[in-house]
């Protein structure tokens, strides 16, 4: 095996840019780990080849066919690998992020202050295919947020958002859903944002909302009025044979009274979807 140089080097870059472009694929991380193996491996990288384990393993936790015994060896050695080397394999995120977790060999899920994220969007994800963001707010109102979070092109790959208590407002939630680079988003937690009737009637009529699963109006003062526009949405898009995906829709904390539980009790849709 030849040496680790130059053209090994731009192979590594390509092969982890397949990975960035297709966070949801264990094939491209399959072959990197063939890669570690075959070329740094042979070289004496006693890292690359626990990076290369590591990234089997965790792609093998993904099977459904394991026998229990099988998920609790795999899973011991997983922990094992994770604690000798995450801090490293965790590269930037380390420095950044309060939480983070592996999926596959590399960071899906971050949890993270918003404005160091928002300074480093770019490092991070040059570097690890995040799919799931938690950002975390040191303010109780960011009207600007949701303008400055559209604009990340980087969350054209991003499954799950959460944004408690940041306080974004309606206008906020305006920008936002008006990003283009939220087309992978299924999961999304607005609670505490001060959103309104303004800013839930923009995210019901968003290209995101058909795609969402799970969603957290949480404590954002909707009453009944707002309960009653996201029932003739729901309604109007079911009798149009509209495709929503959405399962749950959390609205504890909001002043929904008994005049809003018969507007949920009224509509199929939200009556199945709503928890408070």
């Amino acid at each position: 095996m030849p040496p680790y140089n130059h053209d090994m080097a731009t192979m590594e870059e390509d092969l982890l840019r397949n990975i960035l472009e297709a966070p949801r694929e264990s094939l491209p991380r399959l072959i990197y780990a063939d890669f570690l193996a075959d070329y740094l491996g042979a070289t004496g990288d006693s890292l690359a080849l626990a990076r290369s384990e590591f990234i089997r393993i965790g792609c093998a936790l993904e099977q459904h066919d394991l026998s229990p015994q099988e998920r609790n060896q795999l899973s011991r050695r997983h922990r094992e690998m994770q604690s000798s080397f995450g801090l490293r394999w965790a590269g930037t995120v380390a420095g950044l992020a309060a939480n983070w977790s592996f999926n596959r060999g590399f960071i899906h899920s971050i949890d993270i202050r918003a404005d160091i994220y928002l300074r480093g969007a770019t490092e991070i994800h040059a570097q690890q295919p995040v799919e799931h963001i938690n950002l975390i707010f040191m303010e109780s109102r960011n009207p600007e947020a949701g303008r400055a979070i559209a604009a990340i092109e980087q969350f054209r790959h991003i499954r799950s958002l959460g944004l408690k208590g940041a306080g974004i407002g309606s206008e906020g939630l305006v920008d936002l859903v008006g990003s283009q680079h939220l087309g992978c988003l299924e999961w999304i937690n607005l609670s505490g944002n001060n959103l309104g009737e303004k800013g839930v009637r923009a995210l019901l009529r968003s290209p995101i909302f058909p795609n969402l699963r799970w969603i957290d109006l949480g404590a954002n003062d909707l009453g009944p009025p707002c309960l009653r526009e996201i029932a003739a949405h729901l309604t109007a898009a079911t009798q149009a044979g509209e495709v929503l995906l959405l399962e749950t829709l959390e609205l504890g904390g909001n002043p929904l009274t008994r005049a809003g539980a018969r507007v949920i009790q009224g509509c199929g849709p939200l009556a199945r979807a709503a928890r408070w």
